[in-house]
């Protein structure tokens, strides 16, 4: 790999700890961006839901340094909305188009889970 290529991203058991994170953050949303898990570090790893049918959607959770992530299919939980500025075409496994809008999505995050947030 070449000094300038960037680095590949990751999704095998190592992002277990990622998993795990995204479950407590849906039953008990805190204020994006999150540290990360697996590498500590602060503000790394971001959070985009998209409910596609009733309550059933798709999760993406990633840090946008050591570059794990994971991406499932999953209830969402009522307090979100999706968001319109995220085009569809962006919702795909690895997240890098996502990670371009890291910033617009914890917002999103921020302003979907509102009072439920702490932190």
């Amino acid at each position: 790999m070449s000094e300038n290529a960037p680095r590949p991203w990751i999704s095998d058991d190592s992002v277990d700890p990622l998993t795990a994170l995204l479950d407590d953050l849906v039953a008990r949303p805190l204020a994006a961006p999150f540290t990360c898990p697996v590498c500590t570090e602060p503000g790394s790893v971001h959070v985009h839901l998209h409910g596609f049918a009733g309550a059933v959607g798709g999760s993406w959770i990633w840090c946008s340094r050591c570059r794990r992530y994971d991406h499932d299919r999953r209830t969402i939980p009522a307090w979100w909305f999706n968001n319109s500025l995220i085009d569809l075409e962006s919702l795909v496994s690895p997240p890098a188009p996502l990670d371009g809008s890291s910033d617009l999505i914890d917002q999103h995050w921020n302003l979907a889970c509102g009072r439920g947030c702490d932190g």
